[in-house]
Order: structure tokens, then C-alpha cells, then sequence
């Protein structure tokens, strides 16, 4: 049975595709975090967890440079006017996050805002 924790992840985590027509790019940022829970740190593996809130923004590329996810793709990224569709998640050190852990694995997710458990989408 997966245990809860609450608390800070210690390093930036994100997993994010962009669609460029029928190419798809794959980003990730690190596959092991600590969370620290009261001053404890748990290191923790990261691989494909669910994570809630996430979703998908379909636009030109110009307009989504503004978010935070987009700078994944930068080495890839197409003119302002092409459209794409950016999805995935991305999560700042030192955010506030409830994670469901699984044998020391991450399987769900989510970033505490307050009070509200949501994922940095944009």
C-alpha cells in the first residue's frame, strides 16, 4: 500500500512532450528527488508518476514561450507561427507537493497551492 508524504521537493522535477505536426520531443528533468518532510529528507525515484492537474496547451509556439515548460524545447522549438501542442508537468525546488510512494517510488503527484493540490501547467 503506497504511504503519503507532504513536503518540499529539493530539486526541479518535470516531464514534458511537444508536438510539432506528427514529431513528438520527450523532456525530463532528474529521476530522483528528495522530498523533505519536516527537516527529513526522503530520497525518492521519479519516473512516470501520475500527476494531478496536468494538461495539455495547443498554440502557436510563439505564444507558448511563456510557459515555464516550453523552455524544455528551446534546441527544437519551430517558428512563432507553427502550432503545437505542449503537455507535461514541471515542479520548482522548494515547492510544497503531496507525493503518493510505493516502494520508494513516486506513483502520484501533486503540487499544494493553498490548499488546493494542483500541477504547475503553465
Amino acid at each position: 500500500m503506497p504511504s503519503i508524504l507532504v513536503g518540499t521537493v529539493t530539486g526541479p522535477l518535470a516531464r514534458a512532450t511537444l508536438a510539432i505536426g506528427d514529431e513528438h520531443h520527450h523532456r525530463r528533468i532528474r529521476d530522483h528527488v528528495a522530498i523533505s518532510v519536516d527537516g527529513v529528507e526522503h530520497p525518492l525515484e521519479v519516473s512516470t508518476p501520475e500527476v494531478l492537474g496536468q494538461r495539455a496547451i495547443t498554440d502557436r509556439w510563439g505564444d507558448l514561450t511563456s510557459d515555464p515548460r516550453a523552455q524544455l524545447f528551446l534546441d527544437v522549438a519551430p517558428g512563432d507561427h507553427v502550432t503545437c501542442e505542449l503537455a507535461g508537468w514541471l515542479v520548482d525546488p522548494g515547492t510544497r507537493v503531496v507525493v503518493a510512494v510505493d516502494q520508494g517510488r513516486v506513483v502520484m503527484l501533486a503540487v499544494v497551492e493553498d490548499g488546493d493540490a494542483q500541477t504547475r501547467a503553465a
